[in-house]
């Protein structure tokens, strides 16, 4: 989750697709903020950069998403807040399938996405969302995942917060903070504001 693509922490990448070469694991999951689209924020931005070019953006995605695709055999991808920039600019007219638009037709072949925040995945006799949830937590990694376990009564993996952790629920369900795969050195508004907010977590 949370590559806000051109901001990606490279060696986390590179070290997940070993992993999942170890175990063998085939099909990826992203869950919301593949793009940062900085170039659509409404916030104040602080420095010129070239990530905050959409071209620049998408060229960053498609080496990503080639590099993926040469240790997974499909890719998965949810909608999160960062990616829902350009979309609320127009008014609901495009959806997250146009955003991938732009890949060639065997790439796009490998790549199922979604205009839901959440994706429903079942393990063994499991089920677990993987959601993007709207809401973040200031207080700690679990904060969200525990309430929405408790609203779906599954195990839950949360997305968006930034923030790492791993517990379980009073009802002996997972409840998982998934931090980022974004590099936080790279962002620039967590270090030109100054917050109360805990330090991110790859």
């Amino acid at each position: 989750c949370d590559t806000h693509i051109p901001l990606i922490n490279q060696d986390l990448m590179d070290k997940m697709c070993l992993v999942s070469r170890k175990f063998e694991s085939r099909s990826l999951l992203i869950i919301g903020d593949f793009f940062d689209m900085a170039i659509f924020s409404p916030f104040v931005s602080y420095l010129e950069s070239k990530f905050k070019t959409w071209s620049f953006e998408l060229e960053v995605a498609s080496e990503v998403l080639k590099k993926l695709l040469g240790t997974f055999s499909h890719i998965y991808v949810t909608k999160g807040n960062h990616d829902e920039r350009l979309m609320r600019l127009a008014f609901g007219r495009i959806g997250m399938q146009h955003l991938f638009k732009w890949m060639d037709a065997g790439v796009q072949k490998q790549i199922t996405v979604s205009d839901y925040p959440f994706s429903l995945v079942t393990s063994g006799k499991e089920e677990w969302r993987c959601t993007h949830a709207k809401e973040y937590s200031r207080a700690y990694a679990t904060a969200v995942a525990k309430l929405m376990v408790r609203k779906h009564e599954c195990n839950v993996v949360n997305a968006g917060g930034h923030l790492t952790g791993v517990e379980f629920s009073p009802s002996g369900r997972w409840a998982i903070g998934l931090g980022l795969m974004g590099d936080p050195r790279k962002f620039e508004y967590i270090h030109y504001k100054d917050t109360t907010h805990p330090k991110w977590n790859p």
